[in-house]
């Protein structure tokens, strides 16, 4: 017999430590097994009723004999216990319950968390973000999917940390600590790619260390995601801070000679592709001109329509990548297609606009459907098609 001490992970991948031994997910194998083991250490302090553990084990299935299948379940968990770590009286059994054995000193991550998590309500420094950050590798229990209680322990415990992660990097900040904020920013991007807030705290760690290539590289990145998979536009704060950082790449005293220079630094190509954010002010530029020059120009929408059908989540995946692919190669067609001076951003996961100066209504639309005939002929697929909407920019309302 070990010393009767048991160390539990159960963030990101489950993990169960005894006496050097170690039993995990994978040797485990079997879902129901692990939910049982997992459920039953997580409230290690207490029994938990045959009926508990059948509506959690089987809450969405129809069980003949569910007294008999929770009792033949934890036969086979007792089995594997003594097989993989000599436990033999870890489970114990009690009048219409279950248990684990209180001779068993349980520890569990999940515990040290909220802990911690009281000792910074307390003591806010950073060596106990540090600490509490250390423990949270990832989602709670991730081996176990479409389980009422894991979701709801995961969200939880998800959105615990994201708000840590957020004060944390605001007292980095404060501190002037740029370079660690932006280490604990890149660790809130790994814990979540498409929380747009992880990655508007990396961009000002960045901007911050004045590192203003990789944090316009990181924006960009972050831009394009998120486009992808939310069909979002980056929010106000995001974008200030772009022009933030445009505003510092640039020299203190430059010439106007080394500016002109800069600016003519790019041979023009067909149509100007650029982030929603530029296309924005380059649309109020083009506004507000309308009545001084007497010029007409439109904002055109190209929305992609695919009908074919996916079923199940698996093909849902499918449709959203190639659709996905779809519009990476509609952007060099509609960029290679249009003129030197018309502009281009994508607006969200299905949608470009386009924007065509100095431009009657008539000729707007001839110009969207010669382009539109050739990306359609292109793509060579009857399941896709692309609605046109064409509207005048008007001047902005005094």
């Amino acid at each position: 017999m070990g010393n009767k001490k048991i160390d539990v992970v159960m963030f990101h991948s489950f993990a169960l430590t005894y006496d050097g031994q170690v039993l995990t997910a994978e040797e485990i194998k079997s879902d129901k097994l692990l939910k049982l083991l997992a459920f039953c250490l997580f409230h290690h302090e207490r029994q938990l009723t045959s009926n508990e553990l059948i509506d959690f084990l089987w809450s969405m299935e129809d069980v003949d004999n569910p007294i008999g299948a929770l009792k033949n379940l934890v036969y086979r968990l007792r089995t594997l216990l003594k097989k993989k770590l000599a436990l033999t009286d870890l489970i114990v059994t009690g009048k219409g319950s279950y248990a684990i054995n209180p001779e068993y000193e349980v520890t569990l991550d999940t515990e040290k968390f909220d802990a911690l998590l009281n000792k910074i309500e307390e003591d806010p420094s950073e060596k106990n973000y540090d600490a509490i950050i250390a423990i949270y590798k990832g989602k709670f229990l991730s081996e176990i999917e479409y389980d009422q209680f894991v979701m709801t322990k995961n969200v939880y415990y998800h959105s615990v940390i994201m708000n840590l992660i957020d004060d944390y990097c605001a007292l980095l900040e404060k501190n002037g600590n740029y370079m660690k904020m932006e280490k604990v920013a890149s660790y809130a991007v790994g814990l979540d790619e498409l929380e747009e807030h992880s990655y508007e705290l990396l961009v000002r760690a960045l901007y911050l260390e004045k590192r203003y290539k990789q944090a316009t590289d990181v924006y960009k990145h972050a831009v394009d995601l998120l486009y992808r998979y939310l069909g979002t536009n980056p929010s106000d704060g995001m974008r200030d801070l772009y022009d933030y950082i445009q505003k510092e790449i640039h020299d203190d005293s430059a010439s106007i000679y080394e500016i002109q220079e800069n600016l003519n630094s790019d041979t023009p190509s067909g149509a100007l592709l650029c982030e929603y954010g530029t296309f924005r002010q380059l649309y109020s530029m083009q506004s507000r001109m309308m009545d001084r020059l007497g010029v007409s120009s439109h904002l055109c929408l190209l929305t992609v329509n695919d009908s074919h059908s996916f079923d199940g989540e698996d093909q849902q995946e499918k449709k959203r990548k190639y659709l996905e692919k779809t519009m990476q190669r509609m952007r060099g067609m509609l960029v290679d297609g249009l003129r030197i001076g018309d502009i281009v951003t994508r607006f969200s996961a299905n949608q470009y606009l386009v924007l065509l100066p100095s431009c009657t209504y008539e000729d707007a639309h001839m110009v969207m459907k010669r382009v539109l005939k050739k990306i359609i002929h292109t793509l060579n697929n009857k399941s896709i098609t692309i609605d046109l909407a064409v509207q005048e920019v008007t001047s902005p309302k005094k």
